[in-house]
């Protein structure tokens, strides 16, 4: 017999508007990087499809940086609600 378990989070619809501005944010501040450098248009663009690869990873498949963003939000607005 084998017994399994497993944890499902259903995101909200508030979560994932904040997990898609964290995306934004962060693709625009690293593609504003990348082409602020001087280096060839061609790695200029192979770098950013790289960034955009990354991120979508990051921020919209996978749980466990998901969580790390909540947790990090949580933290900050407790701190602000101390203030």
């Amino acid at each position: 017999m084998k017994v399994s378990l497993e944890k499902r989070i259903k995101r909200g619809k508030e979560s994932w508007q904040f997990f898609y501005t964290i995306f934004g944010i962060l693709l625009a501040i690293t593609l504003f990087l990348i082409n602020a450098a001087p280096i060839e248009w061609y790695w200029k663009l192979i770098l950013s499809i790289a960034a955009l690869l990354f991120l979508l990873r990051l921020c919209i498949f996978s749980a466990w940086f998901q969580n790390k963003l909540i947790g990090w939000k949580h933290r900050i607005e407790e701190t602000w609600r101390k203030t």
